[in-house]
């Protein structure tokens, strides 16, 4: 099955205009023709599926290394993963599955490793105007279809969107 082109979103000046767009937008998932449905339920799916997935993958991001100044025993990991289907870290699954999926059209197949999702987490909040937690970024990155790839010695990763993705940001190039 082929997905047809996106056009690219033109940048605009007004970030309450942006916020709006972005948030009317259908969540779409990369790898296929589907469209996340509005609700609690189908966010609550996608990340059960992509917590099972990815079992190192958490609210704020990728593996519990000590050196990330965090020392988590397992109980406490568990814990943290168990809460990700709480309601506001849903609802921040959902902001960053909106922001992904406007800014699909900018995707690429080689991992833009100038940017890691800690940046376009940033840029997500900034144009959805909510929190976005890295690994609630990551797991709509995961279940979006985009590849992620953890970044060495750290719980954040870069990810296949391109630079160009920053261009719709009024304020372009801070992400």
């Amino acid at each position: 099955m082929t997905r047809a082109k996106q056009t690219p979103p033109a940048p605009t000046e007004n970030l309450t205009e942006l916020r709006a767009q972005v948030l009317r937008q259908p969540i779409r998932a990369l790898h296929t023709a589907a469209i996340w449905g509005a609700g609690r339920d189908n966010a609550v799916g996608a990340i059960a599926a992509v917590r099972s997935d990815y079992p190192d993958l958490h609210p704020a991001g990728i593996g519990h290394d000590p050196s990330y100044g965090w020392n988590w025993e397992p109980h406490q990991l568990e814990r943290e993963r168990d809460g990700m289907t709480g309601r506001g870290l849903v609802a921040a699954f959902e902001r960053a599955a909106r922001f992904l999926s406007y800014a699909s059209p900018f995707v690429q197949t080689a991992i833009n490793r100038e940017r890691t999702s800690h940046s376009w987490m940033s840029a997500a909040e900034r144009i959805t105007g909510g929190n976005v937690p890295n690994g609630m970024f990551l797991a709509a990155a995961y279940a979006l279809g985009f590849r992620v790839r953890q970044a060495p010695g750290t719980p954040y990763a870069f990810i296949n969107l391109g630079e160009g993705a920053i261009e719709f940001d009024p304020q372009q190039g801070a992400a």
